[in-house]
């Protein structure tokens, strides 16, 4: 009778859990505790040792060391080869120490878990994690640094996950040889050199959070490898917003900069006002990449490209609402296809998920799908590595820089478009009682853009306005503020639409690269005229130009300046501040210009 055989895969199986068993059941705990009796080998928290050091050299490779929580100020540590080191959570457990200082060297397959790592005195290259040898696989998880010259340095190969990030000079650093390294789902905050900053190798950069870091969120710089055919770095359904730089314009104020990089899924939203005009999307310096499912706003341009030989590929992004249109530079845009000039509609300006009418739903590539099998969306939470959730049904946007004037026999009233997919018409509301209530009484007019003018008035009374605006499901917008249009009679004459405040408004063109015009307000005070100064102030406070110097009347005035100083000499490219004062006393708040030549 022949013998049954046994099937090799099931054999090989067997034998492997055979493996993995006995080593589980024979890995061993440690504890570190300030509480506890410092007894050898440290097996429980009752005998933990009194520090973190001597927990790990009672552990081999497979073993787990526990450490208390507390502030531990002890190090540096060895972590040795396949060891795991698990902190109780960053709210517990705290690695502090001073100066120039290396928290923990680890060794191969070694695991970090759940630190506070803080440094109130950083120096040069003092840094909470780095390994001696570069041939080490590292995970790194559910930690915080906070405060430190590098956070993670020259970590070549391993997951950096679920980390924050804050107020680092550089968050993960691996500038020197090739990396593999997976980093996901962790915060980047307050960084000021760099959140990501790397030379070479194979990144995948996924599901983080980058914001208000005043440096190129990730620089990943991985041009060797780029001849090698492969995608080098992979950067996917992260969010980027608000991230700046002030003092390069040009150059460094970007999110993300990248050679041979594959770009899906991401959301870049820049800075609010005139904080945009210091910001660039996405930096390129040469070879050719792919940019798709990405949404890019509210920057001076979407791309700086820094060579003639550059070929930036577009599939199904939106690119809205970029100062400069969408590249700045010297390059080629290929517009391949399905691109969008779309508002995104996110919910609000901390929250970037879309609202059901949002365009930019199942406007992805349709070889890409979300997580629940429907065709992907654009921006950060779209694609197989985006998330699944409720959209939700808005009001419109608040109608805001509502403005007004009298012209002739008309009250021309403007305010800011709304721009959402679902926008229907307008609400105008008036009366003749300051702070009223938009009832249906005083309903005057629907128009269906944001310019109105109101002919049926009489110069005997003062009239107050406010705007709503509605969409196709009847949803009505929060109502603008209050406008008010002030007749007063002076001197034998009456003085259209005094202003109530004084301040300086936007200038026009900015940037500016010839000469740009400054418009200000005078507030009516008894229609009394009033010594005015308009002076331009560059980023060191030093006076560049007295534009006004003259005696005043309310009501609204323009200067022009043409991007010289005092003695007609030019200035440099850069940022400049208006000042306004008006008796002597300054009522108006500053305001950037920016001269670009």
């Amino acid at each position: 009778m022949m013998k049954a055989k046994f099937p090799k895969a099931i054999f090989g199986f067997c034998w492997l859990f055979l493996l993995v068993f006995w080593a589980v059941s024979y890995a061993d705990y440690h504890y570190a505790d300030h509480d506890g009796s410092n007894e050898y080998p440290y097996t429980s928290w009752e005998t933990a040792a009194d520090s973190i050091q001597k927990a790990i050299d009672a552990a081999e490779s497979g073993d787990t060391v526990y450490v208390g929580a507390g502030v531990w100020d002890d190090a540096p540590y060895e972590l040795w080869e396949g060891i795991a080191l698990i902190g109780m959570g960053v709210d517990s457990t705290i690695l502090r120490k001073e100066g120039r200082v290396t928290y923990i060297r680890p060794y191969n397959n070694a695991l970090i878990q759940g630190f506070y790592f803080y440094n109130p005195t950083p120096i040069d290259t003092s840094s909470a994690i780095h390994p001696d040898y570069r041939d080490t696989v590292i995970i790194i998880k559910y930690n915080e640094f906070k405060n430190l010259s590098v956070s993670i340095l020259g970590v070549f190969t391993g997951q950096i996950v679920n980390n924050i990030f804050i107020d680092n000079t550089v968050a993960i650093s691996c500038w020197i040889d090739p990396c593999s390294l997976i980093v996901k789902n962790n915060t980047f905050v307050g960084n000021t050199e760099g959140c990501i900053v790397a030379n070479d190798g194979q990144w995948f950069v996924t599901n983080n959070l980058f914001h208000h870091n005043p440096r190129a969120s990730v620089r990943l710089l991985t041009l060797n490898n780029h001849h090698l055919g492969i995608d080098t770095a992979y950067v996917a359904n992260n969010l980027f917003y608000a991230n700046y730089q002030e003092d390069n314009w040009y150059r460094d104020e970007y999110c993300a900069v990248t050679l041979g990089t594959y770009y899906e899924n991401n959301t870049f939203v820049g800075l609010p006002g005139i904080e945009r005009y210091v910001a660039i999307g996405i930096y390129y310096d040469d070879t050719t990449r792919i940019t798709r499912n990405c949404v890019i706003t509210d920057f001076l341009s979407a791309f700086y490209m820094d060579g003639q030989g550059i070929t930036q590929n577009l599939y199904y992004n939106d690119l809205w609402n970029n100062i400069w249109d969408n590249i700045f530079g010297y390059g080629n845009l290929n517009l391949v296809e399905g691109n969008i000039h779309a508002d995104p509609m996110f919910i609000d300006s901390s929250n970037y998920h879309l609202q059901i009418f949002s365009p930019l739903i199942d406007a992805g590539d349709p070889e890409i799908q979300d997580v629940d099998g429907s065709r992907s969306d654009i921006g950060c939470y779209g694609g197989p590595l985006g998330e699944s959730y409720t959209y939700i049904d808005l009001p419109p946007r608040t109608p805001d820089s509502l403005d007004g004037y009298v012209e002739e026999d008309s009250i021309i009233l403007n305010w800011r478009y709304n721009t959402e997919a679902d926008f229907n018409i307008y609400y105008v509301f008036r009366d003749t009682i300051q702070g009223f209530e938009p009832l249906p009484i005083n309903l005057i007019a629907y128009p269906e853009t944001s310019l109105y003018v109101d002919i049926d008035f009489d110069r005997e009374h003062n009239y107050y306005y406010r705007i709503a605006a509605i969409d196709n499901q009847d949803n009505v917008s929060d109502y603008s503020d209050e406008l008010a249009i002030v007749f007063t009679y002076v001197d034998g004459f009456f003085g259209d639409n005094l202003p109530r405040v004084t301040k300086i408004s936007n200038n026009y063109p900015n940037p500016f690269n010839i000469q740009t015009t400054i418009s200000y307000y005078l507030a009516n005070v008894g229609y009394q005229p009033a010594m005015v100064q308009l002076y331009i102030y560059n980023l060191k406070g030093q006076l560049v130009r007295k534009l006004v110097d003259e005696s005043k009347h309310p009501g609204k005035h323009t200067a022009i300046w043409d991007g010289t100083d005092d003695s007609g000499n030019a200035v440099s490219s850069g940022i400049y501040f208006t000042r306004l004062t008006v008796a002597g006393l300054e009522f108006a708040k500053p305001r950037k210009i920016m001269l670009i030549k």
